[in-house]
């Protein structure tokens, strides 16, 4: 028996994988989050024409979570869509912000900034990440939020649509679950994947494997935040996600790190 060089075998491999390679670029189904372990929960991120459901108590950070999406997505390339309550969007402007330049958010948002970081804030402000993510305001019903999506789709390309969150469409008319319907069939027409968050309230207790069956989306990820929910201010909160799916009979849990300073979800 001959023996082959760990440089030679590992090259070879390597050269048929380039020879054998397709660029996917704009053909792939799964689009990163920009959150490593959560992409490896989700089997590679996310995925157009499914829905998927975050929930949450209340302060454990969900507005924070889905604002890092989006700029994930946007550093990804990926053409996304935030729809969140008026009072929120200064907010969420200076959450980008901080997540695209490394700035305190505390610092953007009380104005304690310095001259460099106002000329490195002009800059993450013009970026590719922001022009790739549009904002949207004013949420009334459903029907805005199709015919939003469909314009922006037909205008400049969309990719992800995010929702926060489910309870500001919701009427006496459209339950949550007949929502989660009509946004699904709103995935599948324009070729989009759609993020929504939704509040858990009371003291209800989230039967993930149950809520997925019934209500229509695809993936339900739940976050939990014991720390920051019990109104503990620390710099790191430890943030589990239970990320539930159809193709698996149980949940996959990932640990983050989550700096409120800098809205960033990290490994743990």
């Amino acid at each position: 028996m001959k023996s082959v060089n760990c440089n030679t075998s590992m090259s070879k491999y390597v050269n048929v994988k380039k020879n054998s390679r397709v660029d996917k670029t704009g053909t792939s189904n799964y689009m990163s989050t920009g959150i490593k372990d959560l992409d490896l929960a989700l089997q590679g991120g996310l995925k157009k024409e499914e829905v998927q459901v975050i929930k949450g108590r209340p302060s454990t950070g969900k507005t924070n979570f889905i604002t890092a999406l989006a700029c994930g997505l946007g550093s990804s390339g990926k053409k996304t869509l935030l729809f969140t309550p008026q009072n929120d969007l200064e907010k969420i402007s200076q959450k980008m912000l901080a997540i695209i330049s490394g700035i305190s958010y505390y610092d953007i948002s009380l104005g304690s900034l310095s001259d460099q970081d106002i000329d490195i804030l002009a800059c993450s402000s013009t970026s590719a990440i922001t022009n790739n993510i549009s904002m949207v305001w004013e949420i009334n019903k459903i029907e805005d939020i199709i015919n939003e999506a469909c314009q922006v789709k037909v205008a400049g390309g969309l990719d992800v649509i995010i929702i926060d969150s489910l309870e500001l469409v919701k009427d006496k008319d459209n339950s949550c679950n007949k929502l989660l319907h009509t946004l699904k069939n709103l995935a599948v027409q324009l070729d989009v994947a759609i993020v929504v968050v939704s509040q858990i309230t009371g003291d209800n207790i989230l039967d993930g494997e149950i809520e997925l069956e019934s209500s229509g989306a695809d993936i339900l990820i739940y976050l939990q935040n014991p720390e920051a929910e019990a109104k503990e201010f620390k710099v790191k909160y430890n943030v589990k996600l239970y990320v539930y799916q159809y193709t698996l009979g149980s949940p996959i849990t990932v640990d983050l790190a989550y700096r409120p300073a800098l809205i960033s979800f990290g490994s743990s």
